[in-house]
């Protein structure tokens, strides 16, 4: 007797309730400028300070570089030197060039994908204040009551004619401070103004010479001249006054130690001998 054969068909071996797992796309991750503000202006002197926020969906330790650019300073800053805080802000405080700038900040994460925001913003040229130059009085020079002080100085400016500056003397009370003198001197076109004061009482006096510009800057320089008895005055700079025996106060040749020239009926070392 023939023993049938039962054929059985087996399903697919597995488990059925399997679940394929896709893999997780990535998401780039966001930069913002937060200041300054676009279309800001400044100058080449100001320290603008720049505020970014970067995030990442995975958490800011996936983001491993930002950077910090400008379409003509270039290479601004990287993680480096503006590293995210905790709450994803950095910062950067810089000078930059004259120019109109394109300033772009850019995250980039783990996985290469890459964040940005930029805005524009103005640097001008800085403002130069005019320079000041005091040549005559010179600094503690002394002179005597009712005497000539030649007062001449020299301005300039960067960025306009010397002649169109503003030049004023002011002569001052070192004590008080009261203005005893004060003219506008209009300077050439090399910049030299110039004028006269008549030396009051005896005391200390402070020389200033200002100059403006048509932005509104002012600089200041200022001397002393101290006004003295004019017999204890060495006005010829040789060492002696009237009163230590310089018969002749104008002349620096004639003094008590001065070699005497016979002939020239001049008594050069006020010996009352000619």
């Amino acid at each position: 007797m023939r023993t049938p054969t039962i054929w059985v068909v087996l399903g697919a071996l597995g488990c059925s309730n399997d679940i394929q797992v896709a893999e997780k796309q990535n998401t780039a991750p966001a930069a913002a400028i937060q200041a300054p503000t676009s279309g800001s202006s400044y100058d080449t002197t100001e320290v603008i300070d720049f505020v970014g926020l970067v995030s990442d969906s995975n958490g800011l330790d996936d983001i491993v570089n930002v950077f910090w650019a400008s379409s003509i300073d270039g290479e601004l800053a990287d993680i480096d030197s503006a590293e995210p805080d905790a709450d994803g802000q950095t910062r950067l405080s810089i000078l930059l060039s004259e120019g109109n700038h394109a300033i772009t900040l850019t995250v980039t994460d783990s996985a290469g994908s890459i964040g940005e925001d930029s805005l524009n913003l103005s640097v001008g040229a800085a403002q130069q204040a005019p320079i000041v130059t005091i040549d005559e009085p010179i600094n503690f020079q002394e002179t005597y009551p009712g005497a000539e002080v030649d007062l001449i100085g020299v301005i300039s400016d960067g960025q306009q004619s010397a002649n169109t500056l503003v030049a004023t003397w002011t002569v001052l009370a070192n004590s008080t401070l009261d203005v005893v003198d004060s003219f506008v001197a209009p300077p050439t076109a090399a910049g030299t103004t110039q004028g006269t004061w008549i030396a009051g009482t005896q005391g200390n006096y402070k020389i200033q010479l200002s100059a403006g510009d048509d932005d509104g800057n002012l600089t200041t320089e200022e001397v002393f001249v101290v006004v003295v008895d004019p017999s204890f005055s060495d006005l010829d700079g040789d060492g002696y006054a009237p009163a230590t025996g310089d018969c002749d106060d104008a002349d620096a040749d004639i003094n008590p130690d001065a070699d005497e020239t016979c002939g020239d009926l001049t008594d050069h070392d006020c010996n009352n001998v000619i």
